[in-house]
């Protein structure tokens, strides 16, 4: 990766590499990761074409304790209800531009809970 940044995953082919950055939905930056580190950081590795993917790995509503609770939004909108609704909070937060061009996928490791 450029400037010696560090995706968590890269797929290749050939010579082109889709980056992949992984959040937990209990990180800070959850909301904004897919523009502020994929698309500034790694995006840019002319390799990528300017394509990656951002997956979100949603646990729902969880208790306080769990350590895995979902940061609150930085406008402070209410929670999503679930994995369609966190994916297109976090697709309508990056730039119109770029949206064909980051696939966000929300991952849901709710273990059958409701």
């Amino acid at each position: 990766m450029p400037r010696s940044k560090r995706a968590d995953l890269a797929l290749a082919k050939g010579a082109m590499h889709q980056p992949m950055e992984v959040k937990g939905q209990w990180i800070d930056d959850v909301w904004d990761a897919a523009t502020g580190q994929l698309d500034r950081q790694y995006l840019i590795d002319w390799r990528s074409e300017g394509r990656g993917i951002y997956l979100v790995l949603w646990f729902g509503t969880v208790r306080a304790d769990s350590g895995r609770r979902l940061k609150v939004h930085p406008d402070a909108h209410p929670a999503p209800a679930d994995k369609e609704e966190m994916r297109r909070i976090i697709i309508d937060r990056i730039p119109a531009s770029r949206r064909d061009r980051i696939d966000v996928v929300v991952l849901d490791l709710c273990s059958g809970r409701k």
